[in-house]
């Protein structure tokens, strides 16, 4: 079941980014291994080795890529209130993030006013 892509026929296949000589580090526990990354229409399109055509092809060797992080116990909440973007934790990786489970949150506020 692992890396159901790579049995994939790329070989004429027309991406819109191609990513090359990549480590790739897949959350599933296993070593990093070196493969290429293929995107189309915004989404990974394939992960293998491949000779796959590409309207834009960048070499990352040396580099990593990774799946996304899952934040489940974020505890500042009202980050998000000052920067709606979040771009502190998407340039760390994070994907996901799981608000509130400490029993706080800046939203909904609602006191007595806001209720009637």
């Amino acid at each position: 079941m692992r890396h159901r892509l790579l049995k994939l026929s790329l070989v004429c296949a027309m991406f819109d980014y191609l990513v090359t000589n990549v480590s790739i580090i897949d959350g599933l526990g296993g070593p990093a291994f070196n493969a290429s990354v293929a995107v189309s229409a915004g989404k990974v399109a394939a992960i293998g080795n491949f000779n796959g055509r590409a309207k834009c092809i960048v070499n990352e060797d040396g580099l990593i890529a990774i799946t996304g992080f899952v934040d489940i116990h974020f505890r500042n909440d009202a980050e998000l209130l000052i920067d709606l973007t979040a771009q502190s934790k998407l340039k760390q990786g994070t994907t996901l993030e799981v608000c509130g489970n400490c029993g706080l949150s800046p939203v909904p506020y609602l006191d007595d006013f806001g209720r009637s």
